[in-house]
């Protein structure tokens, strides 16, 4: 057998074990048209679905808005519930992707489909790389173009999987089987969710993927008129229930991410604008590093004494700060080998040591009645509150709650006695959290002071570069209080370390955005560590409770221990089979 007649045999059996490509292979045996409707030979020697990273429990993929919508929808609207999906290299991501969207909404909801939501998947830097040469952009900074562009979106969605959980660039048929597989897993409903692909007429030859299987839809775009009528005038296509040419076309005549990239800003909302422009700024520049601050809250015993009964304390205080001086190292190296456009830091690392911090509080707080917000320093009385994202990576608008295990927030307010008191919590960067908690409380609550041990604003004032502060509890599983509070798609609350791929690093701790997957894997690595050194064997029934609520969600049970846990994590972060 020769190579090339290697080669096509090779994609012919890639082509027979994907649904789409396959049916439409046997309806219209044309290699060369399979070719023209998207199909490329992958990388990979299984299919996707065997890869690790497949699997629904790699919890990736936001579903809340899919949630939400369902929940909203009357029991009585009778109609196919589906979501949509577009891919694509989204570099940068524009108007017209939105409005291609949109207008795939409007189209299917006319023909009584019920759209539950839909999603922007950014290709895998190895498709992009290709594509755009030297403007590319990486996959995670394209994914924090899209979430800007799809955050005041009551339906419009990011997806990560394909850019970021994928060992290299895939076909959408593969997303849209993925995406298919997870949301049945995650999503509830009585009826099946079924997956619609969104493309514009630019690649209208894509709707032959669908001649046999699935659903598309094909929005016309300005310039690519003759590509549209031509699918109107091939009967395979133009009677196919399976795809719906929409009669809509974009109304921004010419947009493209090439000609954005090329100085053509109108195409783009304002924060996207903003974003890109800057990092194109940075791109075109040669990097200075910079001195910075970051704090890092050392909590000592009070983050691991969830797991001191029956064991060593020596020992898991040795581990602890192993555990502190790995993070250290981390992070002044991840700030400072950083990719364009990121701003690479020199960092000092100034640890806040919590047994200071007592004393630094009893002194500020001396003969003052403290209404306490830190779990870490009680006042006399104390609010549990804490922020809530919703499961799946990505930027949210938080909730304020009560601290899982807590009192509801009106409750623990309610239970606070009359008085003057004042505010007091470990550190403010915002202060959002503080004037939400002030919002609240009753007028017979008087605050006449607000304290904190830190205070970002106030060091900025100073001259100080001080970047963030980080309990550093919070990048170790299953430590107590540990962590990012989120609400699983069941309901439940949950808390998840700062690492991918529950939490972008640089949303939760200021890191840069260039180092989220790598950063994420080493934390995985040094967790690993920590618990490599504690006998007995630390299980997931020894950790926080809250921790455990993600993990049980995820088919994890209370005897796997903590070090198979971070090793699972380690074996799919970086994308490989």
């Amino acid at each position: 057998m020769d190579t090339i007649e290697f080669l096509m045999q090779n994609q012919l059996f890639k082509i027979q074990r994907d649904p789409y490509y396959s049916s439409a292979y046997s309806l219209l045996p044309s290699l060369a048209l399979i070719k023209k409707s998207g199909f490329f030979e992958d990388k990979l020697t299984e299919p996707v679905s065997a890869l690790p990273q497949f699997s629904a429990q790699w919890f990736t993929t936001p579903v809340y808005k899919i949630i939400n919508n369902l929940k909203n929808k009357s029991a009585k609207n009778e109609g196919r519930h589906v979501v949509l999906l577009t891919t694509g290299s989204f570099c940068p991501v524009h108007k017209s992707h939105i409005e291609m969207m949109e207008l795939a909404k409007i189209e299917l909801e006319h023909l009584g489909y019920i759209v539950l939501g839909g999603y922007l998947s950014p290709s895998h830097d190895a498709y992009v790389s290709d594509k755009c040469k030297q403007q590319t952009l990486s996959g995670l900074h394209r994914l924090r173009l899209c979430e800007e562009a799809t955050f005041n979106s009551d339906w419009l969605v990011t997806d990560s999987w394909e850019a970021l959980h994928t060992p290299t660039a895939i076909n959408f048929t593969d997303v849209i089987i993925r995406l298919e597989h997870y949301l049945a897993h995650h999503v509830k409903s009585d009826n099946t969710i079924e997956i619609v692909y969104v493309f514009g007429s630019d690649n209208a030859d894509f709707a032959y993927a669908f001649i046999g299987h699935g659903h598309c839809v094909c929005i016309e775009r300005p310039g690519y008129e003759k590509n549209f009528a031509a699918l109107q005038l091939n009967p395979l296509i133009y009677n196919n229930a399976n795809i719906i040419l929409s009669a809509e076309s974009t109304v921004q005549p010419g947009y493209s991410s090439q000609k954005i990239r090329q100085g053509e800003d109108e195409a783009m909302t304002e924060r996207v604008k903003e974003i890109f422009r800057m990092w194109q700024t940075k791109q075109a520049t040669l990097p200075t590093v910079k001195k910075a601050i970051y704090y890092l809250r050392n909590e000592g015993s009070w983050a691991y004494a969830i797991w001191l009964k029956g064991r060593n304390e020596q020992t898991l205080a040795l581990a602890w700060n192993d555990f502190i001086e790995a993070l250290c190292v981390l992070f002044h190296k991840q700030f400072i080998n950083v990719s364009l456009p990121d701003d690479p830091f020199d960092l000092e690392i100034q640890q806040l040591y919590l047994s200071q911090q007592y004393e630094q509080a009893a002194v500020l707080m001396k003969g003052k009645k403290v209404l306490s917000l830190d779990p870490c320093i009680e006042g006399e009385v104390n609010i549990g509150v804490s922020r809530c994202f919703f499961a799946g990576v990505g930027i949210h608008r938080p909730q304020l709650i009560a601290r899982p295990g807590w009192n509801s927030l009106e409750a623990q307010i309610q239970a606070i006695p009359a008085g003057e008191y004042v505010l007091f919590d470990d550190d403010i960067v915002t202060g959002t959290t503080i004037k939400k908690i002030m919002n609240l409380l009753p007028a017979h609550i008087k605050i006449q002071q607000i304290i904190s041990l830190v205070d970002i604003a106030r060091d900025q004032s100073k001259g100080l570069n001080a970047l963030d502060v980080s309990d550093c509890r919070d990048f170790l599983a299953g430590a107590n209080e540990a962590g990012m509070v989120l609400q699983l798609p069941n309901e439940k609350l949950a808390r998840v370390p700062y690492m991918l791929p529950y939490v972008y690093p640089s949303d939760r701790a200021s890191t840069p955005l260039s180092s989220d997957t790598q950063l994420s894997y080493e934390l995985w690595k040094i967790n690993f560590d920590f618990f490599k050194k504690i006998h007995p064997v630390i299980m997931l029934k020894d950790s926080h409770f809250a921790f455990q609520e993600m993990m049980f969600y995820l088919g994890f049970t209370e005897t796997d221990s903590m070090q198979s846990i971070c090793q699972w994590h380690m074996d799919r972060l970086l994308g490989k089979p």
